[in-house]
């Protein structure tokens, strides 16, 4: 029921969206530390979110996100982020991290989207960067290291070349 729910509102709301909370289900299996594993469960959860326009946000500083408080524990990464590639897109400099935990089994989550001005945004490598530009009009005898130099004076090279897109 919970499933057809998620597809529902990934179906009635088309645009920019995130959804959080104890969603009780994984789809890996590293999402849990003991065996167990109600595979399944998994593949309908995994088929559930694995849409090309659906993302789920990185949960920095700690793998599992519950604990059965046993001996030894039972810990399950339950509790997650999933928004679209445009909310993504518009609040790109989202910090997702848990705190610490008080009075529930779950660790609660902490999604900060205010932006850093000190902290630099995480690098991805672009596959697009190994394509050779749409235009050509570099001179083939130039060394590619004084390229960066040109476009943006003063600017380290890795911040060049991420806003940098073929055609530009």
């Amino acid at each position: 029921l919970f499933l057809q729910e998620l597809r529902d509102i990934r179906a009635a709301c088309p645009g920019s969206w995130m959804l959080c909370g104890g969603f009780n289900l994984i789809y890996r299996a590293e999402d849990k530390n003991m065996g167990g594993l109600h595979r399944r469960m998994m593949g309908r959860f995994r088929r559930s979110i694995n849409d090309p326009a659906i993302k789920e946000i990185y949960l920095n500083g700690r793998r599992f996100t519950w604990s059965n408080e046993q001996s030894p524990p039972t810990l399950v990464h339950l509790d997650r982020v999933l928004c679209t590639f445009d909310w993504e897109d518009a609040h790109g400099e989202c910090h997702l991290r848990c705190l610490a935990l008080v009075v529930s089994d779950h660790y609660p989550l902490l999604l900060d989207c205010s932006p850093m001005p000190t902290a630099h945004k995480r690098f991805h490598f672009e596959d697009y960067w190994l394509q050779p530009p749409a235009s050509s009009s570099l001179d083939p005898g130039r060394p590619r290291w004084t390229l960066p130099r040109e476009l943006a004076p003063g600017l380290p090279p890795a911040r060049i070349w991420r806003r940098w897109r073929p055609g530009s």
